[in-house]
């Protein structure tokens, strides 16, 4: 269960970057996201939520959050 939110679990591999099942999925998230949105449905708020969720392991491994944050604050 838990191999699924590692980014090391790939599920497959275009040139020499690799794609884990959390991104897939995470995309996959995303796109229906964006759908329902375009719908007006009401539960794009709940798909948004789960898209959100998804996120949040892909970040915290991948460290696109320090990137992010000490990166913006950086002194030339």
């Amino acid at each position: 269960m838990f191999t699924f939110f590692d980014v090391h679990t790939i599920f497959f591999t275009v040139g020499r970057q690799q794609v884990s099942y959390l991104e897939v999925v995470c995309t996959l998230a995303g796109l229906v996201c964006i759908f329902l949105a375009m719908r007006a449905k009401t539960a794009n708020f709940w798909v948004g939520y789960l898209y959100n969720l998804l996120l949040f392991p892909l970040f915290l491994q991948r460290d696109y959050i320090r990137v992010c944050c000490c990166n913006r604050f950086r002194l030339p």
